[in-house]
């Protein structure tokens, strides 16, 4: 038997959050019998499903508490985070995107008690994202390309077709 259980429940219980709004909620633990935990961790992280190779990425973790726990008590660890610039929470043909935060016990010599809780990402107003201060938009410029850009491509296909249309008729 698990030596504590641990709930992890958003301030929503929609799950739903526009980029750049606070994300808020707590962490309850609930003690079996007396217990060392080495760190209580919150994730976050999103990954992707579907048709295609699998993906993960903006994994931020944080202690939200190192010590004992007393048998019979039960804690209560709140936290806040600001959510994401992205990727949005997509639910398509070929790929899905998630978002997901699993609180665990770091517990010696036990299995780790956990909790798992999907929230979804919505874009938000462009205002709210902070994409911090050295972002600067990128532009695509044709004319940088390999081998003199996307014109020269275009006038070796072109060439290239010609030629087969002439080569039939000599």
């Amino acid at each position: 038997m698990a030596k504590c259980t641990v709930q992890l429940i958003l301030d929503r219980p929609d799950g739903l959050y526009s980029m750049g709004e606070k994300v808020t909620g707590k962490v309850q633990i609930l003690v079996d019998k007396d217990v060392s935990c080495k760190k209580l961790r919150l994730r976050r992280e999103w990954k992707t499903s579907g048709r295609g190779n699998r993906a993960s990425g903006g994994r931020v973790d944080m202690v939200l508490f190192t010590g004992e726990w007393v048998a019979g008590s039960e804690h209560t660890y709140p936290f806040e985070f600001d959510a994401p610039p992205g990727p949005v929470t997509q639910q398509g043909k070929l790929i899905n995107v998630h978002w997901s935060l699993e609180a665990r016990a770091d517990i010696p010599w036990a299995l780790d008690p956990k909790s798992e809780r999907a929230f979804h990402l919505v874009p938000g107003p462009v205002s709210h994202v902070d994409l911090g201060p050295n972002y600067a938009p990128t532009i695509l410029d044709l004319s940088k390309m390999h081998g003199g850009g996307c014109l020269s491509l275009l006038g070796g296909i072109l060439v290239g077709v010609g030629l087969a249309l002439l080569l039939p008729t000599i």
